[in-house]
């Protein structure tokens, strides 16, 4: 888990009629944010398992997140990176086919479950414009090519919350053993509960 130290920032509040008030710094003692987290999603949940999803996923496999005791996880976004051999398109995975089962996305919230992908399973690189929209293929012409998505939750209004014993998973169904590199990589912040 990465945590960054001395993150410091200025933000000015200003009321509806535009009125500039005193600059607020937020610091990583503040409780208006908490520690900065930046970590991937992995085959355990705290960080310990495997982060790269290159297996051969015959039963669905959850790399995910959950919080440890005591703490609380504001998860602002999620960045999909996906790099394998020239030739990748959006009608492929990587640049395999395209994937048989798909890739799902859920929040485990209170108990209470939600696909994030609304039955939708993501199965080709384009696909991930579907959740993100933020999605681009880079291709070097002599080197690997890469994919990367990036899905803002808190552009949607507000942050995934996640308690202790909640989680946010992507599953994988598929055989990914082509790819060079599969990682998902949440952003946000810690707070105690």
């Amino acid at each position: 888990m990465s945590y960054f130290r001395n993150f410091k920032t200025n933000y000015f509040t200003s009321t509806k009629t535009g009125k500039i008030h005193t600059p607020h710094v937020i610091t990583v003692d503040n409780p208006e944010i908490g520690i900065i987290v930046s970590r991937y999603l992995d085959t355990v949940g705290n960080g310990t398992g495997t982060k790269q999803a290159l297996g051969n996923y015959a039963t669905a496999t959850p790399f995910f997140i959950t919080p440890g005791v005591g703490e609380v996880y504001d998860i602002t976004r999620l960045i999909v990176y996906i790099e394998d051999s020239s030739g990748m398109d959006n009608a492929k995975y990587g640049n395999i086919a395209a994937l048989t089962n798909g890739i799902t996305i859920n929040s485990v919230v209170g108990g209470v479950t939600d696909d994030m992908t609304d039955g939708l399973a993501i199965k080709t690189n384009g696909q991930w414009k579907r959740v993100c929209y933020d999605q681009h293929i880079d291709s070097t012409g002599a080197g690997n090519d890469s994919c990367a998505a990036r899905w803002t939750f808190s552009a949607s209004g507000v942050p995934i919350r996640l308690s202790y014993g909640d989680t946010l998973s992507v599953v994988c169904h598929d055989d990914f053993t082509g790819l060079i590199d599969h990682t998902f990589k949440i952003q946000g912040h810690i707070e105690t509960a």
